[in-house]
């Protein structure tokens, strides 16, 4: 017998694409540009090497965003009521400003750097 899911139920998979998940998904893109960017332009080689710093914590990160819905007192994160919508919209704001201040520090340790390496 087939099983049907309301919307307002949480995601056994993981979490729910709504604002809370934005908002964790632009901290993890500012976490990883960071790390990445940063560490390219140091010595602009080794695009792998760079990439891997900037992987793991990311991955950790998106992990640890994944897994904290199914603790007690955290399903809000995965539900898409309006009344829990409410409660996700500071991560969603809070994202865009982690996003927003990463991209700036990224470019301006990026810029820096780039200055100082010989291509």
């Amino acid at each position: 017998m087939l099983r049907v899911h309301l919307l307002s139920e949480c995601n056994p998979v993981g979490i729910e694409a709504n604002a809370a998940y934005y908002g964790f998904g632009l901290m993890i893109y500012a976490l990883f540009n960071v790390l990445f960017v940063t560490e390219f332009f140091r010595t602009a080689w080794k695009a792998g090497k760079a990439f891997l710093i900037a992987l793991i914590p990311a991955s950790l990160m998106a992990l640890a965003m994944e897994v904290i819905v199914h603790f007690p007192g955290f399903g809000w994160l995965d539900s898409v009521a309006p009344a829990d919508l409410v409660r996700q919209l500071p991560i969603l704001a809070a994202g865009i400003a982690v996003y927003a201040a990463g991209a700036w520090v990224a470019y301006a340790v990026a810029a820096r750097r780039f200055e100082k390496v010989d291509l």
